[in-house]
Order: C-alpha cells, then sequence, then structure tokens
C-alpha cells in the first residue's frame, strides 16, 4: 500500500500551482496588450508614409510649376464668360420673366451651365450669391433662394456688382 499523501500538502502545492498560473496568465495578457499597442504603431507609420508620399509629390508639383488645389479651383472659369456675379443676375433676371421667383444655388448653376459653363458646379455658385446677399447687399433672401431685389433698386445694384 502506498502512504497516505497529506492534505495540506497537496492543498500547498496546488495553491502554488494556481498561483504560477495566474502569473504566466497575467504576463500573456500583457504580451497581447503590447503585441497590439505594437499593431497599432505599424498602422500609425503606414497612414504616415501614405500622406508624406502625397505631400512630396505636392511639394513637387508646386516646385515644377504646377498650379496648386486652390490656384486649379480658382481657374476653373473658362476665359470669355461673363462673371459669376452677371450669370447669377441674368439667370435670376430670366426666372423672374419665366415666372420663377427665388432660386437656390444648384438651381442656378444648373441654368448656368445650360447656357454658359457646362461644368460649373454648385460650389462655384453658391459663395458667390452668399456674398452678393450678405456682404454686398446685391440679392435678396427668400427662404434657401435668392431673389432678385425690386426693380427700382437694380440698377444701384448692377452697377455695385460691376464694381466689385
Amino acid at each position: 500500500m502506498a502512504p497516505a499523501i497529506p492534505s495540506k500538502m497537496v492543498a500547498k502545492r496546488r495553491a502554488m500551482a494556481n498561483a504560477e498560473i495566474a502569473r504566466l496568465t497575467a504576463q500573456i495578457g500583457a504580451c497581447h496588450t503590447a503585441i497590439e499597442t505594437w499593431r497599432a504603431q505599424l498602422a500609425d507609420l503606414e497612414v504616415a508614409e501614405r500622406v508624406w508620399a502625397t505631400l512630396e509629390q505636392e511639394t513637387a508639383q508646386i516646385d515644377e510649376g504646377a498650379p496648386t488645389a486652390a490656384e486649379a479651383r480658382s481657374n476653373r472659369k473658362p476665359q470669355g464668360l461673363p462673371s459669376m456675379p452677371e450669370m447669377i443676375l441674368e439667370t435670376l433676371r430670366d426666372a423672374r420673366r419665366n415666372g420663377l421667383n427665388a432660386m437656390e444655388p444648384k438651381q442656378m448653376a444648373t441654368r448656368i451651365a445650360r447656357r454658359w459653363w457646362p461644368d460649373v458646379k454648385i460650389t462655384d455658385v453658391g459663395p458667390i450669391a452668399w456674398r452678393m446677399w450678405k456682404k454686398q447687399g446685391v440679392l435678396d433672401k427668400s427662404g434657401s433662394g435668392y431673389v432678385l431685389p425690386a426693380d427700382q433698386h437694380l440698377g444701384e445694384f448692377r452697377s455695385a456688382v460691376e464694381a466689385a
């Protein structure tokens, strides 16, 4: 018959094994956290590398005399067309003659595209119409649409637009 194992000795050994398991589990958890931190840093470095490459390319274009994005936007309007304020005023006059009082920038852009500038964008029209309303007082506002002011003041406003 085998000798009896004292239960205190088994309990002590069991406690040691559980403590070691807990310690190793904590180390594994810390390793997983460290691995995830390094993976996140690798992803950030990939983004930084792409951004840097883009900046280098844009810098090379600027150095070569290529227009910047802002310059390209400002040079979108083809030569020989009336100014945007003139096109907006004429579009609103035509709309009024056809029974439409107020026009939103999107509607104005559609009509300007049909008549003058086929690839005009709402961003070419909206800011100018807003400035004509808010800063210059050339247009009035009706809801989200812009309208021509009363006819008796149109001559004064036309002069203001031509001066701008």
